[in-house]
């Protein structure tokens, strides 16, 4: 999607220009620990690289993770050519692809929930539908994400039960998962 893609890219920037910010007070007051770093970026370069997940997040976005694998290499001062995995690995960090797909996952979780007379619920029902005829679009993308990590029963179903332990599950799924690719590259 161009639109998606320029959103990423928007986000990318802004996301930039808060690193910025976080190297300029990192010079004031001296080096901050891996643990502290990384708080303050969860607190101020996450959301932003996240925000409006809930429709653009359910496919990966090469955009928003190179912000987190850049940061992570000027955190450890290694070169560009470093191995991606190994520094997100080294600074104890997954990709942020677990954050924008569960909050989109957890966005449908939320649709699906709402009363059938609610306009987002209509709305989702006529992209499902789309979807059943072919198409593709964000229901389409959602389908996929629930089948390919083992969830293909939830969305048959059109019902999560309980959303918090269902999103905590989904999480663990996706971590594992990408857990297992990390130690099976290169």
């Amino acid at each position: 999607d161009v639109c998606s893609s320029d959103l990423q890219t928007t986000l990318a920037s802004q996301a930039n220009k808060a690193l910025m910010a976080i190297s300029r007070f990192q010079k004031k007051v001296g080096y901050l620990s891996c643990n502290d770093f990384f708080k303050i970026f969860d607190a101020m370069v996450k959301p932003i690289l996240c925000y409006g997940s809930e429709i653009w997040g359910v496919t990966y976005s090469k955009i928003i993770e190179r912000v987190q694998i850049k940061t992570c290499k000027y955190f450890l001062r290694v070169g560009r050519n470093t191995c991606n995995n190994m520094v997100l690995g080294e600074c104890g960090r997954f990709p942020l692809q677990l954050s924008y797909m569960s909050r989109a996952v957890k966005y449908w979780c939320r649709l699906i929930s709402l009363p059938q007379c609610r306009l987002p619920h209509q709305c989702y029902l006529t992209l499902k539908s789309l979807d059943e005829s072919g198409r593709i679009t964000w229901a389409t993308h959602i389908r996929c994400i629930l089948f390919r990590f083992g969830f293909g029963f939830v969305w048959i179903s059109q019902e999560v039960g309980d959303i918090g332990s269902f999103i905590a599950l989904f999480k663990q799924r996706l971590s594992d998962n990408l857990a297992q690719d990390w130690y099976s590259s290169d």
